[in-house]
């Protein structure tokens, strides 16, 4: 095949990027903006407050994940940099906005009456998680110290169970306890893996430095 050199940059963009580029942005766009024609059919206005038909949520959490996929093209151009720096300010907002509905959600009585409990699924989480993610690391070469430390840097579930949970609900798979203990547990993970992460360090020593 031949290859053509752009005049305007004068050298050749790389082949494979460019390739993987293509297909997240197409298939991104696809994923992020054909629901919300979808949701147009189905009366859902341009702005709303709160999402009052549940069989319009499907289609509002699979343009999520087409916007998720554009963003991680964004992140692999030469742009990345220029986005993030622009872009910090709001980033802040959103985080706190995310706090904020998770603290919403979580019922303070359910966790006051449970608290030993949750403080003991809250640790297994963080011993299970390392664990594993210790093992891959240093099966992927990286030294022990270098594995404990990041496998108790991503100890803490990830935000995204948030959305399995709630669709769980939904469907009528989990009952409402699991459901609060299951929100209970992902956001405690997330507030004290900065604590659990000091601990793992501590135990080694602390010479070993963060990753990044």
């Amino acid at each position: 095949m031949r290859q053509f050199r752009p005049k305007a940059l004068g050298f050749r963009l790389d082949r494979k990027w460019g390739v993987r580029s293509f297909w997240l942005w197409v298939v991104g766009f696809y994923i992020a903006f054909m629901p919300l024609y979808v949701l147009g059919f189905m009366g859902v206005t341009r702005r709303l407050q709160h999402i009052s038909n549940p069989a319009a949520r499907p289609w509002f959490e699979i343009a999520a994940f087409g916007a998720f996929l554009a963003g991680m093209v964004v992140h692999s151009s030469d742009q990345g940099e220029w986005v993030r720096e622009h872009l910090e300010s709001l980033r802040v907002v959103f985080v706190a906005i995310f706090f904020l509905s998770i603290g919403l959600l979580v019922d303070i009585h359910f966790l006051a009456s449970h608290v030993l409990f949750l403080a003991m699924l809250t640790l297994g989480v963080f011993v299970l998680n390392s664990g594993i993610n210790m093992l891959v690391l240093r099966g992927l070469g990286e030294s022990w110290d270098m594995a404990i430390v990041t496998g108790g840097l991503l100890s803490q579930i990830g935000e995204f169970s948030f959305l399995l949970a709630a669709l769980g609900v939904e469907t009528g798979i989990l009952p409402q306890a699991a459901y609060q203990t299951i929100l209970a547990v992902i956001a405690l993970t997330l507030m004290l893996s900065p604590v659990w992460t000091m601990t793992v360090r501590r135990m080694l020593g602390g010479g070993v430095a963060l990753p990044g």
